[in-house]
């Protein structure tokens, strides 16, 4: 029954054509560098709500680094420590060390909730007056986010939904949207 609900989900969301511009938002890496996502255009992006330690079994290291390998060249994986999960600074090098294998990019960490202090990245991933499609609140540490190769946001998951779900691979390997 899961599955029927995530085949109809999934449906829903390829029918949809949201509009914005993801590319014009800064982001920091995990050192505190800006890195522009403009250079992402043409490419899948993922944006995940890291676990902050390999306890966490939400979403692991070999799952992101399978999922990075498998779609090398057209998927970028962006992951998110978030502060709400209890991120803070000087925890930057343990995760560093933790994601190192998966060969993901690494942002610093970031208010994910919607409130007063929310990132900007996730005011337009959960605001609808943003994105033009969805409007949500992040669920927690394993929460996904799909942006398609021309910066449209297309398709949500909650923590529960494994990556190694087979509606992940017909998300990632959704044709482009050709322009009207």
């Amino acid at each position: 029954m899961k599955y029927l609900y995530s085949l109809i989900a999934s449906t829903l969301l390829f029918s949809f054509r949201p509009t914005g511009d993801i590319y014009s938002i800064a982001v920091k890496n995990l050192d505190g560098n800006n890195f522009d996502l403009n250079q992402y255009k043409g490419k899948k992006m993922l944006f995940v709500v890291l676990p902050l330690s390999a306890e966490d079994t939400t979403i692991t290291v070999s799952q992101l680094a399978q999922l990075q390998y498998k779609y090398q060249g057209s998927l970028v994986v962006v992951g998110v420590p978030s502060i709400e999960a209890g991120f803070k600074t000087p925890d930057a090098d343990t995760l560093s060390t933790l994601y190192k294998d998966a060969h993901i990019l690494l942002t610093e960490g970031m208010n994910v909730k919607k409130g007063g202090q929310q990132a900007v990245l996730f005011q337009w991933l959960t605001s609808k007056d943003q994105n033009h499609h969805f409007d949500l609140d992040v669920q927690g540490v394993g929460s996904k986010f799909f942006v398609d190769e021309g910066g449209d946001l297309y398709a949500v998951m909650g923590p529960d939904f494994s990556l190694a779900n087979p509606v992940v691979e017909k998300i990632l390997t959704k044709p482009q949207r050709k322009n009207p």
